[in-house]
């Protein structure tokens, strides 16, 4: 469950990270361990109603769009777990 759990966050996450291109023309992505976790019950983020799945990247956690993912049901309500992206 937690290697689907971080498989299906990653995908979601891939989408959030990729920037808008490289001006070298390279396409190096790049891999990252983030914190997900409930974005109300995990993270305490303004204006969420609740339990929704969130990511943290450096010191701020998003909401992760795009992912059929129940953050109760999951235990991200309980403890934050690990994912890893990959982005540009």
């Amino acid at each position: 469950m937690r290697k689907l759990l971080a498989s299906f966050v990653g995908v979601a996450l891939v989408v959030l990270l990729a920037g808008c291109g490289n001006p070298s023309g390279s396409s190096a992505a790049i891999e990252k361990i983030v914190e997900v976790g409930c974005g109300l019950c995990s993270y305490g983020m303004d204006g969420v109603e609740g339990c929704v799945t969130a990511a943290k990247i450096g010191d701020t956690p998003y909401l992760v769009t795009g992912a059929e993912l129940d953050a109760h049901s999951s235990g991200l309500c309980q403890s934050v777990k690990q994912a890893t992206v990959a982005g540009e």
